[in-house]
């Protein structure tokens, strides 16, 4: 593992920040390092690097290594016996909600609503980086919906993408749920990096947050880092703020 304290982390062209999105790596630690070098050996080290679970430990190395790097790992529901939890982080005005199960499952077996995860997510209760078990969010959730409590939307979120694992296949798309105050709705499902159940190679994703407010989200193969899917994001002014 490369040690990579002094790396020049990507900026210029308008970029404001850099993510790396990996997940289900199940115990693939060597493929996560050689992944990471990948990027090192571009002179790239990304920002903040997010695995989504199912691999929670094969991040030692990189957390051990690159101090100067955000890391977010997600408790994926093979990472025994930690509880699954949700991660929310903030990049410009973008607010990326991370959890390792696909938000579909979540909102068909009921765990999770996830409109309402939507309009919560993208408040002004909701700070940067914030941690929640699932339990903890449901709870949360459903304690709103009762009560009918008034949420205050944030003016400074545009955007709000939704990162999961899980399938272990590849899905990038913005997804409509219906009226959401102007807010853009972004699914990433950027596949597995060590057991792929598409037709896609192992895979992972990797995004730049713009200083114009927008962002660039790819899909890459492991093997290349070229790209299996692109979506670009242009942010304009929102409707209102009312969620």
């Amino acid at each position: 593992m490369k040690i990579c304290y002094n790396m020049t982390k990507l900026k210029g062209r308008g970029i404001m920040s850099s993510i790396l999105v990996m997940g289900d790596s199940h115990e693939k630690r060597k493929l996560v390092n050689q992944l990471f070098e990948k990027y090192i050996e571009r002179a790239i080290l990304p920002d903040t690097i997010i695995h989504l679970g199912d691999g929670y430990k094969d991040m030692d190395d990189i957390v051990e290594n690159c101090k100067n790097t955000g890391i977010i790992r997600i408790v994926g529901n093979d990472d025994y016996p930690k509880k699954e939890d949700v991660r929310v982080v903030t990049e410009g005005n973008i607010r990326f909600v991370c959890c390792h199960r696909d938000y579909e499952f979540l909102h068909n077996h009921e765990i999770i609503n996830v409109l309402q995860l939507i309009r919560f997510v993208a408040s002004k209760e909701v700070k940067d980086t914030e941690a929640y078990t699932l339990g903890e969010l449901s709870g949360i959730l459903l304690e709103q919906r009762i009560s009918r409590t008034n949420i205050e939307a944030n003016p400074e979120i545009n955007t709000v993408v939704l990162l999961s694992a899980h399938t272990h296949r590849v899905e990038l798309e913005e997804v409509d749920y219906g009226p959401m105050g102007g807010l853009k709705i972004i699914q990433m499902s950027a596949g597995s990096i060590s057991e792929p159940r598409d037709f896609n190679p192992p895979c992972h994703g990797f995004i730049e947050v713009l200083d114009t407010g927008g962002a660039s989200l790819e899909i890459r193969e492991n093997q290349g880092l070229s790209s299996i899917r692109r979506l670009e994001v242009i942010n304009q002014p929102k409707v209102d703020t009312e969620l």
